[in-house]
């Protein structure tokens, strides 16, 4: 029996539905341009928000730190109100034999290295940075590192209004070529400046805080590596920070590679700028040294780039003339 039955020609137009009988009307289109927009002021986009819609706040940074003395957080809440910290206590809540603190800092991001330096005891430098400038400014005489007083004091000054000089600023020096010096403050930084730091590894890494200020200074010793005394008479806006190291001001030829005795030096215009955002017990941190450029010019580059040790022989700036 076959499965199909052959279709005459004749049957098989019959059976075609008929589609080409088709009307069409062409409609000619119309374009409407659209409202122009203006990127310009950012209040456009405010305007247009949903009225019972709130604008999303910006998001704060925040890390946790643990705590066990209850009046220093109280401390750093009030340091904070008056502008001597860069965060402030969000919340906090029983853990182990002391406290699980959020701290919210006034800032979307924070350099990682200065979120490592959190105030998580009164040993903490930015705390002793805070506090010794809030007594400082307060004219105020008492231990720092009674906190339960401090917190007293804190709270007297606070409710009588009484606001910080200047803002929390941090500073870093960056000891890798090129090398540089940032501030930063509120979040952002505002300060940037190429600087040369001590040859042979001279200036020390880690973080200190700034204890002594002079708009001008005399400085006197011996160059690293040689038996050659250098004796500057009037070294401008002076920050020591660590022993005989400081942040200063200095003429040199070029900026940015080892060159100093042991200090952190700016050209003058910029050395001026960093002065004046500074202050006594302003926190200071240095990177680690670049071990590939110990004394040399920067123009002297590395062979092996990758290896940590330098390919060439290091040069007494002293001899360049710098």
């Amino acid at each position: 029996m076959a499965l199909f039955r052959s279709i005459p020609i004749q049957a098989y137009e019959e059976l075609k539905p008929e589609i080409y009988k088709v009307n069409i009307k062409v409609v000619p289109a119309s374009y409407s341009p659209m409202p122009k927009v203006s990127y310009n002021n950012p209040s456009n986009a405010i305007k247009n928000i949903e009225k019972g819609k709130k604008p999303v706040p910006p998001i704060h940074f925040e890390n946790t730190v643990f705590i066990k003395d209850k009046f220093l957080i109280k401390d750093i809440d009030y340091l904070y109100k008056m502008g001597y910290l860069p965060f402030k206590v969000k919340n906090y809540k029983d853990y182990k034999d002391g406290y699980r603190v959020v701290l919210e800092w006034d800032a979307k991001t924070v350099p990682p290295k200065l979120v490592a330096l959190s105030i998580t005891s009164k040993r903490s430098i930015l705390y002793k940075s805070a506090i010794l400038r809030f007594i400082r400014d307060y004219g105020v005489r008492f231990n720092p590192n009674n906190t339960m007083l401090a917190s007293v004091i804190l709270h007297k000054a606070y409710k009588s209004g009484f606001k910080a000089k200047k803002p929390f600023v941090w500073v870093y020096v960056d000891q890798h070529i090129p090398q540089k010096v940032y501030v930063w403050e509120n979040g952002r930084y505002v300060f940037e400046s190429l600087a040369n730091t001590g040859v042979m590894g001279t200036t020390n890494s880690g973080t200190y805080m700034v204890y002594l200020r002079f708009r001008k200074t005399a400085m006197k010793g011996t160059f690293p590596g040689t038996n050659k005394t250098y004796n500057d008479p009037d070294v401008p806006w002076v920050n020591y920070f660590y022993r005989g190291e400081a942040l200063h001001g200095f003429p040199r030829r070029r900026y940015g590679y080892p060159q100093s005795a042991g200090c952190v030096e700016l050209p003058i215009s910029k050395a001026r700028e960093l002065y004046k955002l500074l202050y006594k017990y302003a926190v200071v941190t240095l990177s680690h040294y670049d071990k590939r450029y110990l004394a040399t010019h920067p123009y002297r580059k590395a062979q092996n780039i990758g290896t940590e040790q330098a390919s060439f022989k290091p040069i007494n700036p002293l001899r360049l003339g710098f």
